[in-house]
């Protein structure tokens, strides 16, 4: 299901005034997030869950000032449990597996194929969430 401009505007002006809050120092960066819509394309009835590219790390300054070079991530351990976990929390299910892990100049790259999972599915679909049943704000 895609989004329309009409039901992304809450949504848009909601992140737009955090940024301003936090442009004049009066509150903390918000949580910017960009997830595609072709996630839920595949919908929850599918075998065969959706892939994306994701890039997992690159040669940019961080938050912190720090620059990791690509070349030097070490990914033996994570290529014996390949997971993908939501926002790093090792407490929720995976939501996916890497499938394949490159390097490309600057950058390290993973195909990841997404976990049929009750977790994804309710975040892969906005309007089964609780914002469409009026339970949250």
């Amino acid at each position: 299901m895609t989004t329309t401009v009409c039901e992304a505007l809450p949504e848009r002006t909601a992140l737009l005034e955090s940024l301003e809050s936090f442009r004049r120092g009066t509150s903390e960066a918000p949580m910017v997030t960009k997830w595609p819509h072709a996630l839920s394309e595949g919908g929850a009835g599918d075998e065969e869950p959706s892939t994306m590219t994701f890039v997992l790390s690159s040669n940019d300054v961080d938050r912190h000032g720090d620059v990791i070079s690509t070349d030097d991530w070490v990914l033996d351990s994570h290529q014996r449990n390949p997971v993908f976990l939501w926002v790093h929390d090792y407490r929720q299910p995976a939501i996916g597996r890497a499938e394949r892990v490159w390097r490309e100049p600057h950058r390290l790259l993973a195909n990841m194929k997404f976990a049929p999972t009750e977790f994804m599915t309710a975040r892969s679909q906005p309007s089964t969430g609780p914002r469409s049943s009026g339970e949250s704000r």
